[in-house]
């Protein structure tokens, strides 16, 4: 079966950067580049008129930076993927805050596109096998620990992480407890999935809602647990890690 074509915009004021990344997208067959706009405003018009599969964004333009643009086609990402490009990194995490799909440095290359282009793919696999729920679905709020004793339901927003402990692991909560699941931490994963929790190591998941921050420099995580502040390594790329914090909102309110 054919695959579908990837629609794309590209929104650059950088004139060489745009036709350097139009050469690089029209080695892909499936892939069908709409327009480039090297104004801002001018793409925004391209970008609501004819919403893309994938958006490339430059982060630093005259009269809208990137963040701006974001903000401007707010309603729409949740249908379309924005990756942005820039010469500098800094601009990485407040990007993905505002729900950019990637991040690229300039100069943008082969494996830059290959790597968006599998992310792409992975994101629409999974859109079709987990069809969107309706408006008043209930999500999922409690969650039952298995023991050797039997079994304890606890509430999902009071965990703040979970530790592997060989074939064991340990749910640590806001009050203080420590919860021991006969469970090891792999088939936990698959259970917590869908409910706002991510494996950042082979030895630990986290709840997202309960993320605080990121230390890039340090590699850790850093977890709200009232005046208590708890630092978790993780092993999984940075642009990974930020994109929790961008993507996955909590299903339930921390009270």
């Amino acid at each position: 079966m054919k695959s579908p074509v990837i629609k794309v915009h590209i929104v650059d004021d950088e004139p060489d950067s745009c036709n350097g990344l139009k050469s690089l997208l029209e080695l892909y067959t499936d892939i069908k580049v709409l327009s480039i706009s090297n104004s801002p405003k001018e793409g925004l018009r391209a970008v609501l008129g004819s919403p893309p599969d994938i958006l490339f964004l430059d982060i630093q333009m005259p009269q809208m930076d990137g963040i701006e643009f974001l903000k401007r086609i707010a309603p729409l990402l949740k249908q379309l993927s924005v990756v942005v490009i820039s010469a500098h990194k800094d601009y990485a995490i407040a990007a993905l805050q505002e729900s950019a799909f990637d991040y690229i440095l300039k100069p943008v290359g082969n494996e830059d596109i290959e790597r968006v282009l599998m992310k792409y793919h992975s994101r629409v696999s999974e859109t079709n096998n987990n069809p969107k729920m309706p408006e008043n679905h209930q999500y999922q709020s409690k969650f039952i620990i298995r023991t050797n004793d039997g079994m304890e339901i606890i509430n999902l927003p009071d965990i703040i992480y979970v530790e592997a402990d060989k074939n064991y692991s340990y749910f640590y909560l806001s009050s203080g407890q420590r919860k021991i699941s006969c469970y090891n931490i792999g088939k936990l994963e698959k259970q917590l999935y869908n409910a706002c929790f991510k494996r950042i190591s082979r030895k630990h998941i986290i709840n997202l809602a309960r993320l605080d921050s990121i230390d890039g420099r340090k590699k850790v995580c850093i977890m709200k647990a009232g005046p208590k502040v708890i630092s978790l390594k993780y092993s999984v790329s940075l642009f990974e890690v930020v994109d929790l914090m961008a993507n996955n909102f909590p299903l339930y309110k921390i009270q």
